[in-house]
């Protein structure tokens, strides 16, 4: 048994060669990675169609999705080549050395995983609490996951939350439906609601 030190941590394999070199290390750090984003790529890429209308009729170079679909093709490409240079390194791992890994990864970036799942709940919070409330939320539990939740701060989180609510209902005239929460109001507080908040 020979002690590497590969996806940042130590830990015990049994290797087939004398030594595990640098170029071994690093590319076994970042297959995880790279196995990850060509499945998001490949998935993107799959879906293009179906998520762009055609508006045009005047050729393929002239489709919106064509940018896209290029810039897509060579991420896919290039992520899949760097996930097959990395699976040659595949045998000096171990099962339980890719899950410490995966337990550290979701460990440091706790706070970006907790962003998401906020994002996730306020986006299907807005047609429930409505726009102002949701904004609100949303800025006040960054604040706490972030540990700059303070009197200070969630003044200007409410002066942020009325500012987007400014922008975005009063100016663009952005128009949602009609929120759950604000039909239990009389029926004028509720138009009014729907409409500004």
């Amino acid at each position: 048994m020979k002690v590497g030190v590969a996806m940042g941590s130590k830990f015990f394999l049994g290797i087939k060669s004398n030594e595990m070199t640098d170029e071994m290390i690093e590319q076994s750090k970042t297959l995880p990675f790279y196995f990850a984003f060509f499945c998001c790529c490949a998935l993107l890429l799959y879906f293009i169609s179906d998520e762009v209308r055609v508006f045009s009729d005047k050729g393929w170079y002239l489709q919106p999705m064509l940018g896209p679909a290029i810039g897509l093709s060579i991420m896919t490409l290039s992520s899949l080549i760097k996930t097959i240079q990395g699976l040659a390194y595949c045998r000096y791992l171990s099962l339980s050395v890719v899950f410490q890994y995966l337990i550290q990864i979701v460990s440091v970036h706790r706070i970006a995983f907790w962003a998401v799942g906020a994002f996730y709940v306020y986006i299907h919070a807005l047609s429930v609490i409505g726009f102002l409330p949701s904004n609100l939320v949303l800025l006040l539990f960054m604040l706490f996951i972030s540990k700059k939740l303070d009197r200070y701060w969630g003044w200007i989180a409410c002066a942020t939350a009325v500012a987007i609510v400014m922008i975005f209902r009063v100016v663009i005239g952005l128009w949602m439906d009609d929120v759950w929460l604000y039909g239990l109001l009389p029926d004028a507080a509720a138009d009014f609601c729907n409409m500004y908040l």
